[in-house]
């Protein structure tokens, strides 16, 4: 089972938990008990190398 992070929209709790990705929302909340907490979408951290698929560039310094 995935790992998703939530958000409680009734109380703006956020917490993480282990969900069955087919589990419908939304979710009970670990602090106020209220059905609100939805998945939060995040965003994957943008790579600011100049590795981005692992292999230097060619033309490019070493390697």
């Amino acid at each position: 089972m995935p790992l998703y992070d939530l958000q409680c929209s009734a109380c703006g709790h956020s917490f993480e938990a282990f969900q069955a990705m087919n589990q419908p929302q939304p979710t009970r909340c670990e602090k106020c008990g209220r059905k609100k907490a939805r998945r939060v979408l995040v965003r994957p951290p943008k790579a600011h190398n100049k590795y981005e698929d692992g292999h230097p560039r060619k033309g490019r310094g070493r390697g």
